[in-house]
């Protein structure tokens, strides 16, 4: 909102001077129209009668900006384009110190603050404060999607849902690229990053490791030595926070995860396994396990809904380590932990029961469920639904369970997005959302 104002007063402020020079052009008899817009006769401004001179170069680095700056480019595989366009931000800010008498006043304050923040995020300050990061392995998973298993530091610090930008020399030299982290704060030692190849620099990750690989079964690992520090070093910066961090001051929660968008949703079922997993009571004379309820105010969380929608079979081997050890625990020990988090799978590829195709594969499927008493698509016991969720009847259930106020956590897409905030209106729960 603030760049498309700073584009718009841009364009006022430039019709307004163009309305103004045509006024003293024919007020001044030495003088035209084209010489006051495009010289500096007129000695206009601070800096040898630059004023004019200098509002075009800033118009003409503005408009750069501004198209560079659209979802064309961002979202397709020209993002280099809109990074290095946007480091024209610096001569743009001279410019204007140039271009405006009094302008070094306005500046001196929020440019002084900038400059120490990029001081502050610079590799040395990362250096001298996490010391050296290394990619520690690499794991190359389904659908061009890369895992990297990072050296965490003993004082990096951060919440379920947070994110960071990375930087891997190897890779690119100068590039920052923000993801969310998928592993739990508890987890020692290690981050996680989920990264989808949807772009240069993401699909140059995958391909670079994939040269790499050691074959371990279906799935493509890499191991790092840390004899090739060129290959393993990278640099970390932040952690940045998100909504997401409300997630244990909720009641109910209800988390939603679109395809890749499912890395938030991740770090937060691991942290409230870990947290369950702190509470355990173990009696060794009966060997009997129990979770007592958390009095200490902790984790307010009584429930947790995790919505996890996916075009194809192979999205859903992400997590799914994850999400079986949760079910595994879950059906062991009652009390507490049963039913505390509840998943629902939804594949939106598959065929619903409008055509024969679709009841055929879903009497298929059914019939599996019932002899094994494990999904077909995911291996799991959660049974996975074919097309799209039905809000009002997902949202409807979970209104019914009387767990508390509810709130619903969305990352994915922003169609999507639109689509699960209205239901949520619909039902009165509290929607934060959180896109790539």
């Amino acid at each position: 909102m603030t760049a498309i104002a700073v584009a718009g007063f841009a364009i006022v402020h430039t019709i307004a001077h163009i309305v103004n020079t045509n006024i003293v052009a024919n007020d001044v008899d030495d003088l035209n129209m084209a010489a006051i817009l495009f010289t500096a006769k007129a000695g206009v401004g601070s800096f040898g009668g630059s004023a004019y001179i200098t509002g075009w170069l800033l118009n003409i680095i503005l408009v750069v900006m501004v198209i560079c700056s659209m979802q064309f480019v961002r979202r397709s595989e020209h993002f280099q384009v809109f990074y290095w366009t946007h480091m024209l931000y610096v001569p743009f800010w001279i410019l204007v110190l140039l271009h405006g008498l009094n302008f070094w006043k306005w500046f001196v304050l929020p440019g002084t603050l900038f400059i120490l923040e990029q001081v502050s995020r610079s590799k040395f300050i990362k250096l001298a404060r996490f010391g050296d990061t290394y990619v520690e392995e690499v794991n190359l998973l389904p659908s061009g999607v890369t895992h990297l298993i990072i050296t965490r530091p003993t004082n990096f610090r951060y919440k379920p849902g947070d994110y960071i930008f990375i930087q891997i020399p190897t890779i690119a030299k100068r590039e920052w690229h923000p993801f969310t982290i998928s592993s739990a704060p508890e987890m020692e030692g290690y981050l996680w990053l989920h990264v989808k190849s949807a772009g240069n620099w993401t699909n140059k990750l995958y391909e670079y490791f994939d040269k790499l690989e050691v074959r371990d079964g279906n799935r493509s690992t890499v191991k790092s030595s840390r004899n090739v520090q060129d290959f393993e070093q990278c640099y970390v910066d932040g952690p940045y926070g998100t909504c997401m961090r409300e997630i244990f001051n909720t009641e109910h929660a209800v988390l939603i995860g679109s395809g890749i968008g499912v890395t938030p949703m991740a770090s937060i079922l691991q942290s409230v396994w870990y947290r369950l997993s702190a509470t355990k009571q173990c009696c060794l004379k009966f060997e009997h396990v129990w979770y007592p309820k958390d009095d200490s105010g902790i984790m307010k969380l009584q429930k947790l809904d995790f919505i996890w929608i996916n075009r194809d079979q192979k999205s859903f081997e992400w997590f799914l380590t994850l999400l079986n050890q949760i079910e595994f625990e879950q059906s062991r020990h009652r009390g507490v932990l049963e039913n505390c988090i509840q998943m629902h799978m939804y594949m939106t590829a598959a065929q619903k029961k409008t055509d024969m195709k679709g009841m055929i594969l879903q009497v298929a499927l059914d019939l599996m469920y019932e002899k094994c008493h494990r999904d077909l698509i995911t291996g799991l016991k959660t049974k996975t639904e074919p097309g799209r969720p039905d809000w009002n009847k997902v949202f409807k259930g979970i209104k019914a369970e009387n767990k508390g106020k509810v709130k619903v956590f969305f990352c994915g897409s922003p169609a999507l997005g639109k689509i699960v905030k209205e239901a949520s209106a619909k039902y009165n729960f509290a929607f934060s959302k959180e896109y790539f």
